[in-house]
């Protein structure tokens, strides 16, 4: 959605740049909100636990149930129950130090919004006060993000060929990829997973050229994960060319999966006819790409460019 958004003029009204931030922002809102919700139905169930039958059927409620019940044994009850410990879930695994030591746990434990979208639209089925609303604001961002989650599927089985695999230092490795057919420009990114070290996508910007064969990125050893990948596909005690060519791991199956190109900041900076580009260590990536398309596009002959 926000490669799309980039392309277009709505690039001008909405800082798609910050959707992460703004997302974290929302999390946090709806944790605030949902906390002060539940606190309302714990008092709002103790105060209808002692209403009489005639005020409880003067607001379209029949019988007579204690606070236990109304949590316990209806829809709005059993299906809020639920939606509190899977939030509990989803933001307990969100901190700083659940994502970088056991990341696969935390996206697994985001995947719970699925169930969560679910559980909200049925929790006012029953209309007790008012007709049940929630689905409304639900179903476009839901229908939404799983048509994104089909496209990146279909588009990442597209078979990749790593042509080469460079070491560069004991810390930056670099990959060459052949077979995955990207129209990107300077300083996008891309997504990979590779199965043999599980099922998560890591972003992973973009050095060559949009008008390169090959689709160069590099990765530097910061974690667990690109720890495992320079084990895999470099080696530390050799430099220079360590794998190429390869299609299949060892059991046979595709080596990995990519998925983009996805937007950047960067990708604008041919907009502008003056840029200070200001980078170091590996966020110095998406300017490679920059520089190595300025060097191939601008004629520095011409008097204007320097």
């Amino acid at each position: 959605m926000s490669r799309w958004m980039r392309a277009t003029r709505f690039a001008k009204y909405f800082v798609v740049d910050k959707s992460n931030v703004f997302h974290k922002y929302m999390g946090r809102l709806i944790t605030v909100l949902a906390s002060l919700h539940i606190f309302s139905h714990f008092i709002n169930f103790s105060y209808m636990a002692r209403m009489d039958v005639d005020t409880m059927r003067s607001i379209g409620i029949t019988g007579s149930l204690s606070a236990v019940e109304w949590m316990f044994t209806t829809v709005p009850g059993i299906s809020g129950s639920l939606l509190a410990v899977i939030l509990m879930l989803i933001c307990t695994t969100a901190t700083l130090s659940i994502r970088t030591s056991m990341y696969d746990f935390f996206s697994w434990m985001h995947w719970l919004w699925v169930p969560f979208c679910i559980l909200a639209s049925i929790h006012g089925l029953s209309a007790i006060l008012e007709p049940p609303t929630a689905w409304l604001w639900i179903a476009a961002p839901f229908a939404m993000h799983i048509v994104q989650k089909i496209s990146r599927s279909l588009e990442s089985r597209e078979k990749v060929l790593l042509s080469k695999s460079i070491q560069h230092s004991p810390s930056v490795l670099e990959l060459q990829l052949l077979g995955k057919q990207m129209k990107n420009l300077p300083g996008q990114f891309l997504y990979i997973c590779v199965p043999q070290l599980g099922s998560e996508w890591h972003p992973f910007t973009i050095t060559s050229t949009p008008t390169s064969p090959e689709v160069c990125f590099h990765v530097e050893e910061k974690g667990d994960w690109t720890r495992s990948l320079h084990r895999l596909l470099g080696s530390p005690d050799q430099l220079g060319v360590v794998q190429q060519n390869i299609h299949l791991d060892q059991e046979g199956q595709p080596l990995m999966y990519v998925s983009g190109p996805y937007g950047a900041p960067s990708e604008q900076v041919f907009l502008y006819s003056h840029v200070l580009v200001i980078a170091a260590g590996m966020g110095a990536t998406p300017f490679a790409s920059v520089l190595k398309a300025i060097d191939e596009t601008v004629d520095f002959n011409c008097g204007r460019a320097r």
